[in-house]
């Protein structure tokens, strides 16, 4: 294997020479020497520690030799390099290795790059001679981690894996949302988060819901606790353990938008009715108590974690607030009132809602500064939402209350003020635009569908996080996320952006994305496009077999595909993107929409959906079902290959049959809709019963693979919506195997009336 293609983030420059190999040992019997002239570096300790544990694992020992020599130094930078603490060299020849940083990070990035290059090969660990000079184009590199699924059960040790994850792809920053809230999805529960424990308000812990068929234990899961992370209060501790990993790790605390937690449970801040009815969305931003309150919940956030461990920054989110009309599913007892974010009351009223958002921000960026916060990170759509009833603009719909959930974003207006003047013109007043990074997020695949250029981004005169969605819905459908990294990337690179992080949730299967965005950062123009970035994903995962893995993940990538064709009357182009995540699959069909009833009708709205373009829908579930079960044929092939990743053939080789089995599933379905409206007899009877039987067994074997491959902290969001469809099947098959041939009545656009107690309690 080429040895430069082990690197994660392509070096800036890489020179093999004509010297003689550094050879570092054998199995058994190590041939090196490490001194570390760079100890006043922190990172340095780090960056020992890996190299000393990297060639035990190879070597089979930790004792040191007395051959090659391998120094870590510090120097001053060579002039004009650019993010230059970051900076490195690494020089190899026989006899010595010597890793030079520019500074904190640069020392421990070279002991990244050194142990990336090493591996064994005929029984011994040798480096070529070479010369590496290497530095970052972006300066601030990482991810924001969702309080959602998969976060809300993960350990602390999960979270250590997932920052030392992060450093292997020489990331310096991540966030971590302590504060989340979206609309009521399962269980009739508001979805809301709270990643921490504050002592002032004791009553802000909410509630995690385990719920899922277990085959493994074969029973079933139905438990209530409070996330590890806020039930043990480690997030200080994960900012100290970052700290040690080169890692700035600091929170996303939602402080207007994805707000209904606070204001629930403390209604004197929540904003209001004109009749001063709490709302239980968002906060009445006239009310001294309300910053009194989110105050104190910021200091004791930030003198607790940030302050001991060095962490200036801060993410104050701001994002998706609703409409002038106000957001349905935000009121557990009024599932489809509408309870607006911005406050109506006495003081409040007269108010543009644009000026209660921008005073809003203003008044929590000023204190973060006060409080030592140097990178206050604000999300950038709201400044071009026409979002105010009071002044005669157009209102952006909501489509099925879904915006940042898989909504189909083309039907949604762009029409749009833009508040940036007026935002950065408050900024200036206070003296505050120095700490604000503006960050412009947008998760689409394709480029047409961008709602913003980089003029935008430059008209907002601040300093810009991009953020691509790399890994959010890993309990869903496995999404293409490096296409999006890709575009945002262009955009990183063309503005020379100070920070580019991505929008998670964590799941390793999203590390080809997760890669890239490492590579794409660090070094634009050698990292190469999308379908680069997957070539160097599978050269270092499936590096003997190369062009498989590629040809398995396009495949795979065609199931989950954003689309962007019309049809000669205009009529956009049905695509697997449509079809699979937001048609077949559970999750979208678990959130909440205005007139539709709650819990929705699943699976029958979907398999409405489908018998509306009943030919164009089937055509494309059978191309998916034959696609992805190549796909998942390929990976399991690799998942045996000598020399390739068996944990990532498995894993990919499940997603892959994850698309195929609910393509089957709605394949079924059709077929037994095709039977019923024919009339039953006992052949179709039988022949329902052994579809359903089918897929249950299919269902249950797929469900048993994920408990065997996957993390702990993952089962309960990806078996969860792994027992819909398969209560869906046990329910038909329940009910036909009882019911005489000529008595049967299934209705697949309702099955509700079949539906059984176990299923309701699913939903």
């Amino acid at each position: 294997m080429d040895i430069k293609a082990r690197i994660i983030t392509p070096p800036q420059s890489f020179i093999l020479t004509d010297k003689k190999p550094a050879v570092l040992g054998k199995v058994g019997e190590s041939n090196y020497r490490l001194v570390n002239n760079a100890a006043e570096a922190y990172l340095s300790v780090t960056a020992e520690e890996k190299i000393r544990k990297t060639l035990g694992k190879l070597l089979g020992t930790k004792e040191e030799g007395e051959g090659t020599l391998i120094r870590l130094e510090l120097s001053a930078a060579p002039a004009d390099m650019p993010n230059a603490e970051q900076g490195y060299s690494i020089t190899a020849q026989e006899g010595e290795i010597v890793l030079t940083g520019y500074g904190n990070h640069g020392i421990l990035y070279a002991a990244v790059t050194l142990c990336q290059m090493l591996e064994l090969e005929d029984g011994a660990v040798t480096l070529p001679a070479l010369e590496i000079t290497d530095w970052p184009d972006i300066e601030r590199r990482g991810h924001q981690m969702e309080s959602r699924f998969g976060t809300n059960v993960m350990e602390f040790d999960d979270w250590k894996s997932v920052i030392d994850d992060l450093m292997e792809k020489k990331n310096n920053i991540m966030s971590i949302s302590l504060y989340g809230c979206w609309c009521v999805q399962y269980d009739g529960l508001i979805s809301e988060y709270f990643f921490t424990s504050i002592p002032k308000y004791p009553d802000l812990k909410a509630p995690v819901v385990k719920k899922y068929y277990s085959p493994k234990q074969n029973k079933w899961i139905n438990e209530t606790i409070t996330a590890p992370i806020a039930e043990k209060n480690f997030f200080g501790e994960l900012c100290a353990y970052a700290r040690t990993r080169g890692i700035e790790l600091y929170p996303f605390f939602n402080t207007y938008g994805h707000n209904t937690f606070i204001p629930r449970l403390y209604p004197e801040v929540s904003a209001k009715f004109a009749d001063g009815t709490p709302t239980g969305n968002g906060y009445c931003t006239s009310n001294p108590k309300t910053y009194e309150m989110l105050f104190d919940i910021l200091d004791y956030i930030i003198d607790n974690f940030l302050t001991p461990n060095g962490v200036t920054s801060f993410d104050i989110g701001m994002d998706e607030i609703d409409d002038a009309g106000g957001t349905i599913g935000v009121n557990p007892d009024d599932l489809f009132g509408c309870y607006p974010a911005y406050c109506e009351c006495e003081k409040c009223k007269d108010i543009p809602n644009y000026i209660k958002f921008v005073n809003h921000a203003i008044e929590v960026i000023k204190h973060l500064k006060e409080k030592g916060m140097k990178n206050i990170y604000i999300c950038n759509d709201m400044f071009f939402r026409t979002f105010d009833p009071k002044r005669d603009f157009y209102v952006t719909p909501v489509i099925d209350n879904q915006r940042d959930e898989g909504a189909d974003n083309s039907l949604i207006d762009t029409a749009y003020d833009n508040y940036l003047p007026h935002f950065y013109s408050e900024l200036k007043k206070n003296g505050l635009e120095d700490v604000v990074v503006m960050n412009w997020w947008k998760y689409t695949d394709v480029p047409q569908r961008m709602s913003y250029t980089t003029d935008d981004i430059r008209s907002s005169n601040l300093r810009t996080m991009i953020k691509p969605m790399n890994g959010y819905y890993h309990w869903d459908l496995h999404h293409p996320s490096v296409k999006n990294s890709y575009i945002m990337a262009g955009y990183a690179n063309e503005l020379k952006c100070s920070d580019y992080a991505s929008y998670s949730c964590w799941d390793r299967i999203f590390d080809r994305a997760n890669s890239a965005q490492g590579a794409l950062a660090w070094n634009y123009a050698a990292a190469g496009t999308a379908e680069d970035c997957t070539r160097a994903f599978c050269k270092r995962v499936f590096p003997t077999d190369v062009d498989t893995a590629v040809n398995a993940y396009n495949l795979l990538d065609l199931c989950n595909q954003e689309g962007f064709r019309t049809y000669e009357d205009g009529e956009k182009a049905l695509d697997t993107r449509t079809l699979m995540e937001r048609t077949c699959a559970y999750y979208i069909n678990s959130y909440i929409a205005a007139g539709k009833p709650y819990p929705r009708n699943f699976p029958g709205e979907s398999v409405e959906k489908i018998l509306a373009k009943r030919q164009e829908s089937e055509e494309l579930l059978q191309f998916v079902l034959g696609t992805a079960t190549t796909a998942s044929c390929m990976f399991e092939k690799l998942a045996s290959t000598p020399g390739c990743s068996r944990y990532f053939g498995q894993r990919l080789a499940w997603e892959a049959n994850n698309i195929a089995i609910l393509a089957a599933d709605y394949i079924a379905l059709l077929r037994m809709h095709d039977l019923s409206t024919r009339g039953i007899d006992e052949e179709a009877r039988d022949e329902i019963l052994e579809l359903a039987q089918k897929r249950i067994d299919a269902r249950l074997l797929h469900m048993e693979k994920a408990e065997e491959i996957k993390e702990s902290y993952l089962i309960p969001s990806h078996l969860r919506n792994q027992s819909m469809l398969l209560q869906v099947f046990s329910d038909i098959l329940s009910y036909v195997k009882v019911t005489a041939a000529q008595d049967i009545r299934l209705d697949f656009t309702d099955l509700s009336p079949i539906a059984s107690k176990q299923f309701k309690i699913l939903r």
